[in-house]
């Protein structure tokens, strides 16, 4: 089934835009460049290129995340060498050489995603310290959802998900969206 209407040129260059990225076949970089550039272009602001692509928010700021990494790390995602994940997991570190580092480890060790963030973790000092990029992602993404402060705690292969209320009510609310 198709749709067929008359648009402006920009629209139809959003429209074009937006088709490509809900092709599925997109690696997760022109993803994030083809959001970048619907930004960019359209003056769309993260929520708003989520409503148009069917995206949580979150979803796209992180995969937006990713162009801050150096391009070495960018074309190993586009190019399979490493996992998004693995490369969400570099991005907590701040500056560019300590990513680098790293990300010739995983490639050099063939390490997994769990194994990455184990290096990651320690390389930040404290276990405590180190804060998934994946778990801050689900947490901000039901806070969406919720509409309240959400926490998740991994502990080995299980965890805790701590919704906050502030009254009654409010707990009514997550309760019905929670059972929808």
């Amino acid at each position: 089934p198709a749709i067929v209407r008359t648009v402006k040129e920009q629209e139809k260059l959003e429209l074009a835009l937006i088709e490509n990225i809900q092709r599925k076949n997109l690696n997760s970089i022109e993803e994030a460049r083809a959001f970048r550039q619907l930004m960019d272009e359209f003056n769309l602001t993260q929520e708003d290129v989520a409503k148009r692509v069917g995206k949580s928010r979150p979803a796209v700021a992180n995969t937006v995340r990713l162009l801050n990494l150096p391009e070495e790390i960018q074309q190993a995602v586009r190019s399979g060498k490493i996992k998004e994940s693995h490369a969400r997991t570099l991005l907590s570190f701040e500056n560019q050489a300590d990513q680098l580092k790293y990300f010739r480890q995983i490639l050099k060790n063939g390490m997994s995603v769990r194994e990455t963030e184990n290096i990651v973790r320690k390389a930040h000092g404290r276990k405590g310290s180190f804060m998934d990029p994946n778990l801050t992602a689900k947490e901000e993404a039901m806070r969406s959802a919720l509409g309240t402060k959400v926490e998740i705690k991994k502990t080995g292969r299980g965890g805790q998900v701590i919704i906050h209320f502030y009254s009654d009510e409010e707990l009514g609310g997550i309760i019905k969206k929670i059972s929808k």
